[in-house]
């Protein structure tokens, strides 16, 4: 899911078309001022998505981020009852699926 909308991209792009259109009809028939406009029209929506990704992952690091701050600190106590658990938990899996080599 990427941050903002298309709507985001055809802005940039009516706006990529119209400058470039307006710049170039000064100086060139209007058919090849519409031409570079188009191509502008593709340029811009191209990196209007390009931007759009770039700030969706600048916010999906920053929740990362918050959220390992966030997360409160396991107590010593507590991680080595953690570890108890996972290995009595770790035997009773090999031994349900008859892998117990009685370690």
């Amino acid at each position: 899911m990427m941050a903002g909308t298309l709507y985001w991209n055809l802005y940039m792009a009516v706006t990529g078309f119209l400058v470039t259109f307006l710049v170039s009809l000064s100086s060139n028939l209007w058919q090849t001022s519409v031409i570079r406009g188009a191509v502008s029209f593709f340029l811009f929506f191209l990196i209007g998505f390009i931007l759009r990704w770039i700030w969706w992952y600048i916010l999906i690091k920053q929740e990362d981020s918050k959220e390992a701050e966030e997360s409160p600190e396991v107590e010593p106590g507590k991680q080595k009852m953690a570890e108890d658990t996972a290995k009595e938990t770790s035997k009773v899996i090999k031994s349900l699926l008859g892998e117990d080599n009685n370690q």
